[in-house]
């Protein structure tokens, strides 16, 4: 593993990130994704946490906690390197409805960050625990979620009667039905649970988007 050390992102220095595979342009993409969200005294849930540079991000800009999730055994190991354990803390599995285990279809080669809850075509799985939305929002003021493509299996309801007021999220689109009727969808039930989002638009031509949420 190796340090990040880049000017351009102070947040982050220090930061453990594996040379092989995408961990560098994840904490790149960080500020771009999600610096427009003031974190300041929220407690976090990251859904999605891989080697830890979001709960890094928001707790070096203000988050008082932050709640993450991870099931991939290779993340976990970095994300363990990088944990600030006196502001986070990990659940080694994947965020599901029902809390059960179930398989985690791991991407090709050394791309860490797009495994998926997902069955996807041509990718070996493996077990991993599973950890239900509805146990996780006890007190979290905001969510972040990037779960490839799993966030349109769960049950956004729970919120309902939750503390939660900010959602940013990454959704995928890579599937027609996903961009066509999930997304769709998901718009909905945010809709229903009186949140408002900051840009209804669903593109045609990109493989994800990132969305963000308040009420």
């Amino acid at each position: 593993m190796i340090l990040y050390q880049e000017a351009r992102n102070q947040w982050a220095e220090n930061l453990l990130y594996r040379e092989a595979g995408p961990d560098i342009d994840c904490i790149r993409e960080q500020r771009r994704e999600y610096g427009l969200i003031d974190w300041a005294n929220h407690d976090v849930l990251d859904l999605g946490a891989n080697i830890g540079a979001f709960a890094r991000f928001a707790v070096m800009h203000g988050a008082e906690f932050v709640t993450c999730v991870e099931p991939d055994k290779r993340n976990i190991e970095v994300f363990k390197a990088n944990m600030m354990t006196d502001v986070m803390y990990l659940y080694e599995a994947a965020v599901n409805n029902d809390g059960q285990s179930g398989e985690l279809y791991l991407a090709n080669n050394d791309q860490h960050w797009s495994h998926s809850t997902v069955p996807l075509r041509g990718r070996e799985s493996v077990s991993v625990n599973g950890v239900a939305l509805k146990n996780l929002v006890w007190n979290q003021t905001a969510i972040k979620c990037d779960i490839e493509g799993g966030e349109y299996g769960l049950d956004w309801s729970v919120l309902a009667d939750t503390e939660v007021r900010t959602v940013i999220m990454e959704l995928h689109l890579t599937k027609r039905e996903w961009r066509r009727v999930e997304a769709p969808k998901l718009f909905e039930a945010f809709a229903e649970l009186g949140f408002t989002i900051n840009n209804p638009e669903i593109p045609e031509k990109s493989w994800n988007m990132v969305r963000s949420w308040t009420r």
